[in-house]
Parts: C-alpha cells; sequence; structure tokens
C-alpha cells in the first residue's frame, strides 16, 4: 500500500473512533481563513548557502464539525508562494509556486466564555503543486514532485466570529525529486 493510502486510511479511521455516532447530531461552521504563509526547506550542511526560506500567502475554507468541544476540520486551501533560491533577496526570476491543500484537522476547543474560546489541533494535509512560473533555475514538473504529504499543529483562538490560527506543517515526502529529496515545512497565520 502506497504512503499516500495509508496516510488517507489512517485519517480516516482516526475520524471515525473519535466522533463515531456523536458527528451524526454535531454542530457545523465553516471558517474563512486568509493570511501569511512562510516556507522552509530543509536543507543539508553541504547547502549552507543556498537560502531556503520562501514566503506568500494563503486563502481557504475549513468547516469545524464539532461535538462536545472535539471538532473534525476539513478544509481546502490554496497557497501561493516564492522561492529565493540563492539569495536572501527575490528578484524578478524567482518562481511562484500555486499549492492546493487539503487539511484534515482533529482538535478540540475550550470555551472560557460566551465570546472567547481557544483551540489546539493536529492532522494532515495532502499538498497539490498545480503550477509553478517559468523561471531560469530550473524549477518545474520534472524536478518537483506535483503531490506531497504533511502532518500539521496548531492552534488558535476566537473571539465572536473572528479567528486567529497557527500552524506548523512539516512535510513528510519529498517536494523536490531525487538526488535532492527536499521536503517544504510551513508556518500558517
Amino acid at each position: 500500500m502506497s504512503v499516500l493510502k495509508k496516510f488517507i486510511v489512517f485519517l480516516f479511521m482516526s475520524t471515525l473512533v473519535l466522533f463515531n455516532k456523536n458527528i451524526l447530531t454535531a454542530q457545523t461552521s465553516p471558517n474563512l481563513k486568509f493570511g501569511s504563509v512562510f516556507v522552509y526547506r530543509d536543507i543539508s550542511d553541504t547547502e549552507a548557502d543556498t537560502f531556503g526560506m520562501m514566503d506568500g500567502w494563503h486563502i481557504g475554507l475549513d468547516a469545524r464539525i464539532s461535538p462536545y468541544g472535539y471538532y473534525l476540520s476539513p478544509g481546502l486551501h490554496l497557497y501561493w508562494f516564492q522561492v529565493k533560491e540563492g539569495t536572501n533577496f527575490l528578484s524578478v526570476g524567482d518562481p511562484r509556486y500555486f499549492n492546493l491543500k487539503i487539511p484534515l484537522n482533529m482538535g478540540y476547543c475550550v470555551n472560557m466564555n460566551r465570546k472567547f474560546s481557544v483551540r489546539f489541533s493536529v492532522g494532515g494535509n495532502i499538498n497539490y503543486v498545480f503550477h509553478v512560473d517559468k523561471n531560469d533555475v530550473g524549477i518545474d514538473f520534472t524536478t518537483i514532485n506535483d503531490l506531497f504529504l504533511g502532518v500539521n499543529a496548531g492552534g488558535g483562538f476566537d473571539y465572536g466570529r473572528f479567528t486567529f490560527d497557527v500552524v506548523y506543517e512539516n512535510g513528510l515526502t519529498p517536494v523536490v525529486k531525487i538526488p535532492d529529496k527536499r521536503r517544504f515545512n510551513f508556518w500558517s497565520v
């Protein structure tokens, strides 16, 4: 069984065990999300002169299905970030990645009062890179994998209808093809 299939089966079974019949009576609320994203790559000591940070934006929609404080949160997000290859500064030729992220998170929400609550969550992501700008640095679909997986953990708070989240995603599978095998790690705010 492939890594992707094992990952999907694990998330599905975890969801069934956690929420069993309670999910049928759960309250569901949609959450529109947007903000900044900071991406970095795993870089070996031999590549210390290569800058591995990227930044960009994300927008997406999550559903929070919550029976009794616990919640399940599937979503769909669009990530845009620009690669800085070999320099600390962006230049005109640096390519942009466009990435579709499908997260599935499980978490717990602590209500402090009627308007304020704090949340913690963990889960996984399926990432699909659907576009990379044409560039002179050799990054295209012959050098990167268009599908990669990640696990994440995060937290946030709700104040009325507004939410603020910070999520860290650790890449499980490589984005850059052999021999490089670099993984992407994301910080989303």
